[in-house]
Order: structure tokens, then C-alpha cells, then sequence
């Protein structure tokens, strides 16, 4: 009897040493926020934007502010000829603790961040109106330490031209497309050094190029040639190895899709506005996952009557694949003021596993971005927010083990 005793009080003692390390090690994942307006963020004008960026190491903020005090969102010409401050915040992802801005550098409005899979980040930043005749902007690839690995300087396109950047869910491949009159010119880069693998030369009749993965592009195509933007549209997958565009089995969507983004390599995701438009409607937005062979993976929907639901910023994937999310903007359709854009706005922050249609984080947050709000850690431990002014990281919990 007193060495079952012995032997409890030992194993008593022991889980109490144990306890500490236990819940410390629970207690280690992130969870931190900050405000940005200490670092030049401003809800007034000088008006501000802000894209954020994650590593394993680094929550990144390209945070730009307009350097003219008397421009204005209502005066949208005035607004987009202001010279901007663009800078590079890094924060560490563990503890929140500021580390280090990178710049600033002066151009427009237009900017955009991205990370690599390598952990450093890719910055681009469209320069001022006066040099626009002489190129379109830079693409950095900076060190968390600010040093310029990399600098891209994009040719000028005039102005029928444009350029658009997709980067990989894998943070491994970059696109640089450029538009110059009716061809488009996509140039395929390592992500982690700039280098460029391949170009690809789309022709009008191509399908539009709408993302990138390691191995292959996505392409969207109208059914009918000479068909609005919202016509119904099939998907074309262009493998890197075969250098050709294939038709993705399956149903072909009735309506433009919103939003068009790989999910994985082997995936892809597809948003569709559902529901009708008049007053008291139902209206909403359905989420849809598929294989590049056209195998259904993941499908869901959030809808609501008299309220109109679309992205109110780009979509956030993590590098794993696992996890996705995005920002969802919604205002009533019946009100009066929708007419002149004034209709009182609701975002709110989606997050949902791969394995749950049920979402795992809703978060009610301020305005909508055109830049990357959601960003996930690279080992899907946590996620990084803006909700306006403030920088967010929380812990990302897994989804609920199915019952078998």
C-alpha cells in the first residue's frame, strides 16, 4: 500500500513540474496586436492603405501614405496624382515587437506585398506620374533586414497598357504579365530570386491568364466570343511541362466569376455572386474548390435576404494549402443610399479550413482593402489581420477531427 502510494504522489509531482511547460507551450502561439497609426497609418488624410505579409518569422506591413494633405477620395483625379510614401514594416511574429522600416520610397497610389517561401518579401510600387513614360514601376525581393536582394524595373506600356502580378499559394512562383495593346506578355519567375524561368505570350484568343501555381497556369475564357465580362465561362489549365492549354472538365460556371485563385497546386478556387438582386432578396456568395481535373474538393455559401455579399479584398491561402480565407463586404440592397455609393458597409473576416464548410474565424472588421488584408504563417500556426488600424495576430485553431 504505501508504494502504490509512493508511486502516485511521484506521479503527482511530476505532472505538477510538467504543467507549467505544458501550458507554456500551448500559451507560445502568437497572439499580439498593434497600432499602426504610430507608424503613420492615418484614418484622416493624409490618407493611408496597407498590405500585409507574413513569413515564419515576420508579420511585413507595406503601409503607403499620401504626401499631398489637401487630396481627397472625392476628388479621385487630384487623389490619384499624389505622391505617395511607401514603407516596409517588420514586426516579429512571435512577440509583436517592431523590428525594422524598410525605406521609404516615393511613387503613386498603386503598390502591392507579397511573401516568398524563402521568408523574404516581394514589394512592388508604381512610380510617380511624371516618370510613367519611362516605366511602369519595381519589383523589390527584400531581406526582413531591408537589404534589396533583387530590383525589377518594368518597362513602360502607355496607356493601353497595364501589368498584373500573381504569385503562387507556395510563395515559389511569380508572374509578371504585361499587357501592351491586344497581346499580353507573362514572364514566369523563381519567386525567391527573380530569375526568370520561362515567358509565355498570350493572344487575344487565349484564355485570360487569373493565376499561377508552380507547375501551370489558370485561364478563364468566355462561351461566346464578343460576351460581356459577366458571361457564363469555362476554365483552361496551361501546364508548364506540355507548354499547352487544356479544357478543365466539369460544369462551366453560368456567370463571371468574382474571384479565381489557386488553392494548391493541384486546385483551384472559384467565387460566384448567387441569389437575385431586387429588394429583399436572397442574395450571397458560393466558395467552390476543384481539382484541376475538374474533381469537386470543397463547396460553400453564406447568403443572406436583402443583403448583397462580395470580396471586399483579395483572397489569403496558406502556403500549406490547408487553410483559406478572405475579407467579405455586404450592404443592404434595399437601401436608398446604394445608389449614390453610400450604403452603411459590413466586413467581415472569413477563415475556413479545406476539411470544414462551417468557418473557423469570423471577425467583424473595418473597410475592405484592395490589398491583402488575411495573411497565414507558413506552418498554419497563426494569422496575421488588419482591421483598420490595427495589425492583428491571433492563433489559428484546427478544425474539429470529423466523427468516423
Amino acid at each position: 500500500m504505501q508504494k502504490r502510494l509512493g508511486i502516485a504522489t511521484l506521479l503527482a509531482i511530476l505532472a505538477g513540474l510538467c504543467a507549467p511547460a505544458l501550458v507554456g507551450r500551448e500559451t507560445r502561439q502568437p497572439r499580439w496586436s498593434e497600432n499602426l497609426s504610430s507608424y503613420g497609418y492615418s484614418l484622416q488624410h493624409p490618407y493611408s492603405d496597407v498590405a500585409v505579409a507574413a513569413s515564419n518569422d515576420n508579420v511585413a506591413v507595406a503601409l503607403n501614405v499620401s504626401q499631398d494633405p489637401n487630396a481627397t477620395a472625392s476628388l479621385p483625379a487630384g487623389f490619384l496624382r499624389s505622391n505617395w510614401k511607401l514603407s516596409l514594416l517588420m514586426f516579429n511574429a512571435s512577440s509583436g515587437k517592431f523590428r525594422t522600416a524598410c525605406g521609404p520610397w516615393f511613387g503613386s497610389i498603386l503598390f502591392n506585398l507579397w511573401s516568398t517561401s524563402d521568408g523574404n518579401f516581394l514589394l512592388y510600387q508604381e512610380p510617380q506620374q511624371v516618370t510613367r513614360e519611362k516605366t511602369s514601376g519595381r519589383v523589390l525581393l527584400l531581406s526582413p533586414s531591408c537589404q534589396v536582394l533583387k530590383k525589377i524595373q518594368l518597362p513602360a506600356l502607355g496607356k493601353q497598357g497595364g501589368i498584373e502580378f500573381l504569385i503562387s499559394p507556395t510563395q515559389r512562383t511569380f508572374l509578371i504579365a504585361e499587357q501592351s495593346g491586344r497581346l499580353t506578355e507573362c514572364q514566369v519567375q523563381d519567386a525567391n530570386t527573380l530569375l526568370e524561368r520561362f515567358k509565355k505570350s498570350i493572344d487575344p484568343d487565349d484564355p485570360r491568364v487569373v493565376a499561377v501555381s508552380d507547375e501551370g497556369l489558370l485561364g478563364v475564357k468566355p462561351m461566346h466570343s464578343g460576351s460581356s465580362t459577366r458571361a457564363p465561362v469555362r476554365f483552361f489549365y496551361f501546364t508548364f511541362q506540355a507548354q499547352a492549354w487544356s479544357e478543365i472538365p466539369g460544369p462551366n460556371l453560368p456567370d463571371a466569376p468574382d474571384s479565381v485563385t489557386f488553392a494548391s497546386n493541384g486546385a483551384f478556387m472559384e467565387t460566384v455572386a448567387t441569389g437575385s438582386s431586387g429588394a429583399w432578396a436572397k442574395t450571397g456568395i458560393r466558395i467552390s474548390i476543384r481539382g484541376i481535373d475538374g474533381t469537386a474538393a470543397f463547396s460553400t455559401a453564406i447568403s443572406r435576404r436583402n443583403i448583397n455579399i462580395a470580396p471586399g479584398s483579395p483572397f489569403a491561402v496558406s502556403p500549406t494549402g490547408n487553410y483559406f480565407g478572405v475579407v467579405l463586404s455586404s450592404y443592404s440592397v434595399s437601401s436608398f443610399w446604394r445608389f449614390f455609393d453610400m450604403s452603411p458597409r459590413h466586413d467581415e473576416v472569413y477563415i475556413w479550413s479545406r476539411h470544414s464548410e462551417k468557418p473557423l474565424v469570423q471577425i467583424g472588421v473595418r473597410s475592405g482593402s484592395l490589398h491583402q488584408q488575411l495573411a497565414f504563417a507558413p506552418d498554419d500556426s497563426w494569422f496575421a489581420l488588419r482591421n483598420g488600424k490595427m495589425l492583428v495576430v491571433r492563433p489559428l485553431q484546427r478544425p474539429p477531427i470529423p466523427n468516423r
